[in-house]
């Protein structure tokens, strides 16, 4: 009975997603975007109804949804990080596979 409640919700899960996406044109249940944020990175930003107009509210005047010219090299610096320790872990996986 379970097995087939799990079945019957993915089921359900792929139907709500297949015609959100065709009606909006989004994978992700609440409407959004993706940006890039003040540090570089890449992030999904959920939009949200606001009682005044974007140009009028300061609190959403403050997110800053651009990164400036410095962070290129730290954004670099970072993916450099994060292909290191991928390398580490299958360079130590193929020595464990030697032995």
């Amino acid at each position: 009975v379970v097995d087939s409640m799990d079945a019957l919700d993915k089921v359900v899960q792929e139907r709500e997603d297949a015609l959100r996406l065709l009606q909006t044109g989004q994978e992700k249940g609440r409407p959004g975007a993706w940006r890039r944020d003040i540090f570089g990175r890449i992030i999904w930003h959920k939009f949200k109804q606001w009682p005044i107009p974007w140009y009028l509210n300061k609190r959403y005047n403050r997110k800053r949804f651009f990164a400036m010219p410095y962070v290129e090299r730290f954004v670099r610096l970072r993916l450099e990080k994060q292909a290191r320790i991928e390398a580490r872990k299958k360079s130590l996986e193929k020595k464990k596979e030697k032995f």
